[in-house]
């Protein structure tokens, strides 16, 4: 294959050598990479988004080769607030042999971080692709980049609509969130079924948007899933990004407010709770559990270590839930252990993952997301689409016309 940019062409191999050559200054400077991002998130985090990084880089020639995206001028970037290192070989790095111009406005509290990985990257960058950080504020910023024919934003549902508007003529792409629940059956692997509860939970502090905000737990697995999740929470330890901890600071001062009013509205449901404190930056993980599932509140979005676990006594509870309006505005993914009769629609609505978290399922070079409106959007020529993204696919599908030239 070889694929056209800029006036030149690159071989497929060229491709792959370049995702190597990117994957091997990762693998040389952990250590640089550790200590630019140990002010937002804990250790274990680090490495998890630097093999996640190295995976993608792995598959980056592979995806080009099977998408086959056409060459665009402008790509926009409204950069996340978190995973900054694995957001940026999704946004830039792959992106960048498809692409003249990559421009990237950084979240004012993490522009700084956000520089310093783009300098790590910058020297190796493809030379034919500009990338340039702004520091501007929003509305400088879409004044200068609305023409661009592409723009990624990752964030809140409602500011991705708003930011819509100011691009009428873009193919816009938006990354959201999802409740992504666990639904632990009649003969689950309990031991596999709690430590894969814990280890989503606990992504990032759990301050990510593939983390599960609920747990449906059938009746007759209820006390031996409750007895093992309280002793794996009870030996979760805290401590500062730095150290190899099994959470760490919360980043946002929101998500105080939003785990103290759930707390006081359903402080009569917590079985377990630890520290809040917003001057330590810490929130101890804290279980909740519910008799029944209608007992269960409605959840917008944690951020946090908080685990809410309700008993259901057969299937149709759990789908009748799923299969909610309000649920599948954000439907994305659902964690299925055990036996449980699937309602066959949710295959529509959800990605499906059984007997592993939706967290494993996760692939830098496939698409990612939602079918829900609040999961996933892709917008072009006044046509909005709900459905998992993947920014090559999307290029391929919606910008490989006459205007465009071939990626082959």
């Amino acid at each position: 294959m070889v694929v056209c940019i800029w006036g030149s062409t690159m071989k497929e191999i060229e491709i792959n050598d370049y995702y190597k050559k990117i994957a091997k200054h990762i693998e040389s400077n952990r250590d640089k990479l550790i200590d630019v991002l140990e002010s937002i998130t804990n250790l274990r985090g680090v490495l998890y988004e630097i093999e996640s990084a190295l995976k993608t880089l792995r598959g980056g020639a592979e995806e080009i080769k099977r998408e086959k995206p056409p060459l665009i001028n402008s790509l926009v970037i409204f950069y996340p607030t978190n995973v900054l290192l694995y957001s940026y070989i999704l946004y830039v790095v792959v992106p960048s042999v498809y692409c003249r111009k990559i421009t990237i406005r950084p979240s004012h509290r993490d522009n700084q971080i956000t520089e310093k990985i783009h300098d790590f990257f910058a020297p190796l960058l493809n030379s034919e692709c500009q990338v340039e950080v702004l520091r501007v504020h929003q509305r400088k910023f879409v004044n200068l980049t609305n023409k661009a024919e592409v723009v990624v934003h990752t964030g809140q549902y409602e500011k991705a609509l708003q930011l819509m508007e100011s691009y009428p003529d873009s193919l816009f792409l938006f990354f959201g969130c999802g409740t992504n629940p666990f639904v632990i059956g009649k003969n689950s692997d309990l031991k596999l079924a709690v430590s894969s509860v814990v280890a989503s939970r606990l992504t990032n502090s759990g301050q990510d948007c593939m983390c599960q905000d609920c747990h449906f737990v059938h009746q007759t697995v209820l006390p031996s899933f409750m007895d093992a999740l309280q002793c794996e929470v009870k030996r979760l330890k805290f401590g500062k990004p730095s150290v190899m901890s099994d959470y760490s600071d919360i980043v946002y001062d929101r998500i105080f407010d939003t785990v103290n009013d759930f707390y006081e509205q359903n402080k009569r449901n917590c079985i377990h709770r630890g520290i809040v404190s917003i001057e330590d930056r810490r929130i101890d993980p804290m279980i909740f559990y519910f008799e029944q599932v209608k007992d269960m509140p409605y959840i917008e979005e944690f951020f946090a270590p908080i685990f809410v676990v309700t008993k259901y006594t057969n299937d149709q509870e759990c789908n009748e839930w799923l299969m909610d309006e309000t649920q599948l505005e954000r439907s994305m993914g659902v964690s299925i252990f055990g036996d449980f009769e699937a309602d066959c629609r949710l295959k529509e609505h959800y990605i499906m993952a059984f007997n592993q978290s939706f967290m494993d399922l996760e692939d830098g070079n496939l698409p990612f997301g939602g079918y829900g409106k609040k999961s996933s959007v892709i917008s072009f020529k006044g046509q909005i689409h709900s459905y998992p993204v993947l920014i090559s696919r999307e290029v391929s599908k919606f910008l490989k016309d006459s205007e465009h030239e071939a990626v082959i």
